[in-house]
């Protein structure tokens, strides 16, 4: 794993996969919604809302 950011309470590591580990600065790993909330703060990832059904039939539709 490559040390991608340290921020001033986390390390954000890039994993070989592509995938990102947050941890603490006590080493502790940060998981779920926390995690989620880093990675967004420090711009790294996109959260897109979930097709709607009525979106969904229409992208099958064309």
């Amino acid at each position: 794993m490559n040390l991608e950011k340290k921020t001033a309470s986390h390390k954000i590591f890039k994993r070989r996969d592509g995938r990102f580990s947050v941890t603490t600065l006590k080493n502790k790993k940060v998981n779920g919604e926390e995690k989620m909330q880093v990675l967004l703060a420090e711009e790294l990832i996109k959260v897109t809302a979930p097709k709607t059904a009525e979106e969904a039939g229409e992208a099958a539709a064309e």
